[in-house]
């Protein structure tokens, strides 16, 4: 009996599926066979999408757009394939063609709750919140037992300002998974938003189970739960970013009044000269060594609600940088302009940080304001944002960045200014710490920390906030900021020119 013979298609898809047993070991081999079977069946999109899948896998991710490109515009293109597409589109972040291949594949797919949340997130990326949090609500409605369209939900709708409805989401979905780590984080952020405390501590401690944690070297000892320390040694143990340990560093000495023995502070190396200015702790490492002997431990974002304590029990300054020559020139000399240091980008792997830095643009129009003697505090990511400025306004800087250093080093610049202007990122908590006058631009939706609507910070009485009154726009705030640096400058020049009579 003679075999029937195979039609090409089905000999392009046997030759697929020989790549894909080789992509991982030689991909160059596999991508023969790839480029044999769109040979054999150039017009059927699922070897396209295959052929697209392979390449990108093969890191030509170029190549694999052009060619799920083309499988796109074939008859019979599947949702699977714009999915692949726009997975391309996200490696090379361009989030608007994501967000358009998603599209594509929701169109084709009507009620795929996945895709719906995927392309919520692209539609967020792109800068599109009123349309990502749509897709996202849509997403919920389609999968409401997937907690990861809650959270994507309860994302946007927070995003939007809309946090009473990322609320009533959330804790919806935690009803029937009351134990998932990212519901519960989630929950604890939009309650500590709210400045509700006694909701939001204890559901913080989720974020322990997250990846992001649990990723941390581990120590052996047992976690503190705020029992008396009896004499026990206990390691605050580093977390998270450079702000939050400045942040939340200041509790560390209270656990003497519990009874600590020797209190041991672990920090990312940057911060260890600085942390070393904390009065009433025994010793400072770096959280990348080996720990020293202790008993228990505590991460240092759970400090405030396992001492019960409040945003203001800790008196401010706590940290201090040592008197610099150039505060001593400057700090009280009549007549000098007002010295005023600037920050402007936090670190890129922030998730958030396209929404809370400045762009280039937007720097140089904060620089125009020309009464002042500005100082880069600014360090790291970010600094290449200096080579953008026009040379009129970088020859004005006094870069107390150039030479790096560590963050004792950013105190010292900072307390030789009268002012220091940050976004949201660790200058304006070290800024806030040392005792600095402090202004905070902040995006329309902030972090937590900074509350809800809130234009002073209860961690930190120097501070005074900015926020956008729109989206993204930070124009209204670069207004408001000169505005305010006009009145104080005036101010300080009628201060230095009165009469010595004058009251």
């Amino acid at each position: 009996m003679n075999r029937p013979t195979a039609t090409p298609l089905e000999t392009a898809l046997a030759e697929c599926a020989a790549g894909a047993a080789l992509i991982t070991t030689a991909p160059e081999q596999a991508l023969v066979h790839y480029a044999t079977a769109v040979a054999l069946a150039p017009d059927d999109p699922v070897v396209a999408s295959l052929h697209g899948v392979a390449l990108r896998s093969a890191g030509q991710v170029g190549e694999a757009i052009r060619e799920l490109l083309r499988g796109a515009a074939l008859p019979g293109a599947t949702a699977d394939l714009f999915v692949q597409l726009a997975q391309c589109y996200r490696l090379v972040g361009d989030w608007r063609q994501c967000a358009t291949a998603f599209a594509r594949a929701a169109a084709l797919a009507p009620g795929d709750a996945v895709i719906l949340r995927n392309l919520a997130h692209a539609l967020r990326w792109a800068g599109d919140l009123p349309a990502a949090t749509a897709a996202a609500l849509t997403a919920l409605q389609a999968g409401p037992t997937d907690p990861q369209n809650a959270l994507a939900a309860s994302l946007l709708l927070h995003r939007v300002g809309r946090l009473h409805d990322a609320e009533l989401i959330v804790r919806a979905a935690l009803v029937h998974i009351p134990r998932d780590p990212e519901l519960r984080f989630a929950a604890a952020t939009l309650a500590l938003t709210r400045g509700d405390f006694a909701t939001g501590w204890p559901l913080h401690e989720a974020r322990l189970e997250l990846r992001s944690h649990t990723d941390r070297p581990p120590v052996a000892s047992p976690c503190w739960d705020g029992a008396p320390l009896a004499g026990r040694t206990i390691l605050v143990r580093a977390e998270q970013g450079l702000g939050d340990q400045i942040q939340f560093v200041r509790y560390a000495p209270m656990l003497r009044d519990h009874g600590a023995g020797r209190v041991i502070v672990s920090c990312y190396r940057p911060l260890v000269r600085l942390f070393s200015t904390l009065r009433g702790i025994d010793a400072v490492v770096t959280a990348d060594e080996e720990m020293p002997p202790h008993d228990v431990h505590v991460d240092v974002m759970s400090l405030q609600w396992r001492l019960d304590a409040s945003c203001d029990t800790v008196e401010v300054p706590y940290l201090h940088a040592p008197v610099s020559p150039v505060a001593t020139s400057y700090g009280g000399r009549d007549g000098a302009p007002l010295r005023v240091g600037i920050a402007w980008a936090g670190s890129p792997h922030q998730v958030d940080d396209r929404f809370r830095s400045l762009a280039a643009g937007d720097l140089a129009t904060m620089l125009t304001y020309d009464r002042v003697t500005w100082v880069v505090l600014q360090q790291g990511p970010g600094r290449e944002a200096l080579t953008m400025l026009p040379p009129a306004v970088r020859d004005r800087l006094e870069d107390a960045g150039a030479d790096g250093g560590d963050l004792l080093d950013t105190a010292v610049a900072a307390a030789s200014c009268d002012l220091v202007i940050s976004v949201c990122t660790s200058v304006a908590h070290l800024a806030g710490a040392i005792g600095r006058p402090t202004w905070v631009m902040l995006a329309d939706v902030a972090d937590w920390r900074w509350f809800e609507a809130r234009e002073d910070s209860p961690y930190y009485p120097t501070m005074r906030l900015f926020r956008q009154t729109q989206h993204a726009d930070w124009t209204g705030v670069v207004h408001r900021v000169h505005a305010a640096l006009e009145a104080l400058a005036t101010r300080r020049e009628r201060r230095h020119t009165a009469p010595a009579d004058t009251p």
